[in-house]
């Protein structure tokens, strides 16, 4: 596996939220990274088209950044965040989600302490919201494996692998992280929780039609990576 050169400068970590009408949710997933310790860098809220108000509600929290944009899905929204990001380092979080405290530290100390690894990925769990009224609620497992809001990845790195797709409205994450190991970018995984997943009505996992759509398309995308390697 290859190895990240060594990296001496102290991390300056720049969290990315995409929010579309997450008034609900954002200013807990906002306050939640901004109590982190240390401090990230800058937190920068994109506002992807929101028609409920959540951009004035961003823009009105000491220590956010927000940017505005027409709507165009959220791999578009991080792209945007990224962009503007400043820091060493990058970290997502979905307007939506909660990060527990000491979350940024555990992540940044695991990849001090494995300067071959690019990224830092710790566990999840799901949690329903109260307004979730539907019969069936995940149970609080803990999981492993990379999610929006569970990993922190060096900025030079990212870049490396290359902007998420922004054609995809789901999926877009596992098709990057395809991309990721194709690069040869190393995981040091965490065995701590670092995130949780609120589950409410308006989730995209609930179109289930556009998740298998996406999913179809990552597929076939990586199917094609692969074979235009095999015939360089």
């Amino acid at each position: 596996m290859p190895e990240a050169a060594g990296h001496s400068v102290e991390p300056r970590v720049s969290v990315v939220i995409p929010a579309w009408n997450a008034l609900p949710f954002l200013v807990e997933a906002c306050q939640s990274a901004l109590d982190q310790r240390p401090a990230p860098v800058e937190v920068i809220v994109v506002d992807d088209g929101s028609t409920d108000g959540s951009a004035d509600v961003a823009r009105a929290l000491l220590g956010v950044t927000c940017l505005s944009q027409p709507n165009a899905g959220a791999a578009s929204a991080r792209n945007r965040g990224v962009a503007a990001a400043s820091g060493t380092h990058l970290a997502f979080l979905d307007a939506d989600d909660l990060w527990l405290p000491g979350t940024l530290a555990r992540l940044l100390e695991a990849l001090a302490a494995h300067p071959g690894a690019h990224l830092a990925s710790g566990r999840h769990e799901t949690f329903a919201d109260p307004s979730y009224t539907r019969a069936f609620v995940p149970p609080p497992t803990e999981l492993r494996g990379a999610m929006y809001g569970s990993f922190v990845i060096r900025r030079e790195d990212f870049l490396r692998v290359g902007p998420f797709d922004r054609a995809l409205r789901a999926g877009e994450l596992m098709e990057w992280i395809a991309r990721a190991r194709e690069a040869g970018l190393v995981t040091v995984h965490v065995e701590a929780l670092v995130l949780r997943r609120r589950v409410h009505a308006r989730n995209s996992v609930h179109d289930r039609r556009r998740l298998a759509r996406s999913y179809a398309e990552v597929l076939h995308a990586k199917r094609a990576r692969e074979r235009s390697h095999d015939g360089a």
